[in-house]
């Protein structure tokens, strides 16, 4: 096992290990007007606290249930992506390299919409997991009448990326395990809107929106039944287990409860400082605030049971839906009125870049040097690589 919003204009100050690297607020350049220098406050009181209520639920399914690897959830990939075509939107971007759509059903569905990018390259040194270079996006089911998540909750598409014109996915259940009053092990759909995802070795991290971050692990994925054709059951109860039609689940392990008012609306991961760093969506409003979180050697949030940030910033963007860190640089992906990518280094101005309508997460790839976004709208969801 893996054991291991309130609207402000104001910058909140580092805690106190990094007050000698302290680079102030991150103003805009560019569409986005910047604000004034902003007044420091106390150390915040920022705080992801580790949960595990469904540990052994996840222990006894892992007993029932079939395991499946990365390798072999790729490999049985069953839905084709297409190149994208002359003039699509997403080619727009500045510095576009690479990319693709997804295939019919997926791209005109009003019943799920992509938010989150991760991958590979944020999984392991080499950007490889079980031989395979690949992406997940994730996808949450939309309240037709709101923005809640109905049933079935999450999905991930596993992405094979050697060619991302040729790109085959296939799409994995999230679940989260549970003991029923019998006290048998059982598992339902989870209702995240799943904003942001990175992939840390083999936790997967959510972000949360008012909850914090949720992980899921990658190396205990299951196969259940899907030949019933029955996509109103996700459980065990009655067998066989079943998860909406959907042959592999992904177990959630454990969850990082947030204390202090922040709102988890992306999350991106940094190797180079080997940390989280979590962003707010706020919508037509600057003040975003913008989170560091420490990681440990293993990929866990360090600090064991209690995680402090390591970093805090607000910035003047508005309508941010991914936020990223390579190092000292921060980069941005907004929408709206202004939708752009903006970079430029932690404290400074940031340089507006041209960046497709519905922008979301980001991620990045050292080997190619790459930036990785995708956009929601049905009719074009596309998923996207631009130079870095």
């Amino acid at each position: 096992m893996v054991p291991r919003s309130p609207r402000s204009r104001t910058a909140l100050a580092l805690p106190a290990a990094l007050a000698a690297t302290t680079l102030g607020a991150l103003t805009v350049a560019g569409p986005a007007s910047a604000v004034e220098a902003p007044a420091q406050v106390g150390p915040p009181a920022y705080t992801l606290t580790l949960k595990t209520p469904g540990s052994k639920a996840v222990r006894r399914l892992d007993g029932i249930l079939p395991h499946a690897s990365v390798g072999e959830v790729l490999g049985s990939a069953n839905r084709n992506a297409s190149a994208l075509p002359a003039g699509h939107p997403s080619r727009a971007a500045k510095g576009f390299q690479n990319g693709f759509r997804f295939n019919g059903e997926d791209t005109a569905t009003k019943k799920f919409y992509p938010q989150g990018i991760t991958g590979t390259a944020d999984a392991s040194p080499d950007g490889l997991v079980d031989g395979r270079k690949a992406l997940l996006v994730s996808w949450y089911a939309k309240d037709p009448k709101g923005t809640k998540t109905v049933h079935p909750g999450v999905r991930i598409s596993f992405v094979t990326a050697e060619k991302l014109s040729a790109a085959k996915y296939r799409h994995v259940l999230l679940v989260d395990p549970y003991t029923r009053k019998d006290k048998t092990a059982d598992f339902r759909s989870t209702a995240s809107h799943a904003g942001g995802i990175a992939w840390v070795g083999r936790r997967l991290y959510v972000a949360e929106t008012t909850g914090g971050l949720s992980v899921y692990d990658t190396g205990r994925m299951w196969k259940v039944s899907a030949t019933s054709g029955n996509k109103a059951k996700v459980g065990c109860t009655p067998n066989p287990c079943e998860a909406a039609d959907y042959q592999y689940v992904l177990p959630k392990v454990a969850s990082y409860q947030a204390k202090g008012g922040l709102r988890f609306s992306s999350v991106s991961y940094d190797r180079s400082t080997n940390s989280l760093m979590t962003g707010e969506y706020i919508d037509g409003k600057p003040g975003s605030r913008l989170v560091r979180w420490p990681l440990g050697a293993d990929g866990a949030l360090a600090g064991g049971k209690v995680t402090s940030p390591s970093g805090v910033w607000t910035t003047t963007a508005t309508n941010v839906q991914g936020a990223m860190t390579v190092g000292n640089t921060l980069y941005l992906s907004t929408s709206g009125k202004n939708h752009s990518l903006f970079q430029g280094p932690l404290g400074g101005a940031l340089q507006g870049r041209g960046w497709p309508t519905g922008g979301e997460d980001l991620t990045f790839a050292s080997a190619s040097n790459r930036i990785y976004s995708l956009t929601e709208s049905p009719g074009n969801r596309s998923v996207f690589a631009v130079s870095r």
